[in-house]
């Protein structure tokens, strides 16, 4: 009778133990897949490039230098010189990004709408040398962070030395250089409301050619 019930005590602590190893094992594996997954979310962060798609890169502006009333609306208007389509979007807060595909070049302005009117506050560029253009090769950056614009003659200058802008851009500074010399069209392309109405261009289908 004693080895019995001695054997169904053993009986009852193995399932026990059983029991325990297979809960301990359970969350063991569901920590390191969590670890894992936490890893690569934090790999992410560190790392926006991992987010941005191949063959294009993201532009990084801050624009809180350039905002003046409170009661204005901003946007980024921008359009690749070999297209003639002008898109805008709607600028939301101090911090605004923008994927454009590489191979291209670029102009992008500040405009801001006050009482139904459109009126550019910039183009993005360098003044000192008269680049009011965004030229993206194929070896530009996957990221390139203008940090904080600054207007200066018409023009939203990076936080940027024109040598830094140049290398994330993919262009030697020389070669750079010499698109200031062809960048006279570039506001005329970032005309977004031709008509003057109030809306924009490629809401109506309208092109300035």
């Amino acid at each position: 009778m004693k080895k019995r019930h001695l054997l169904k005590k053993l009986f009852v602590l193995i399932a026990i133990l059983y029991i325990v190893v297979a809960v301990v094992s359970g969350c063991t594996n569901l920590f390191d897949k969590n670890s894992v997954e936490q890893a690569a979310e934090d790999q992410t962060l560190q790392n926006p490039e991992n987010q941005v798609p191949a063959g294009v890169s993201l532009i990084k502006m801050d624009l809180s230098s350039l905002f003046t009333r409170a009661n204005e609306e901003y946007y980024i208007v921008y359009g690749d010189l070999s297209d003639r389509n002008v898109k805008h979007i709607s600028v939301t807060g101090t911090e605004v990004s923008l994927e454009l595909e590489k191979g291209k070049v670029y102009a992008i302005g500040l405009f801001k709408k006050y009482e139904n009117q459109l009126s550019l506050v910039g183009v993005i560029g360098d003044s000192q040398t008269g680049l009011v253009t965004i030229p993206l090769s194929t070896d530009a950056a996957s990221v390139i962070d203008l940090g904080k614009l600054f207007l200066d003659s018409d023009v939203l200058n990076p936080s940027l030395s024109f040598e830094e802008f140049s290398k994330l851009l993919g262009y030697s500074y020389e070669t750079l250089k010499e698109f200031s010399n062809i960048d006279i069209t570039a506001k005329n392309i970032l005309n977004p409301d031709i008509n003057r109405n109030g809306t924009f261009d490629d809401e109506e289908g309208v092109y300035w050619f």
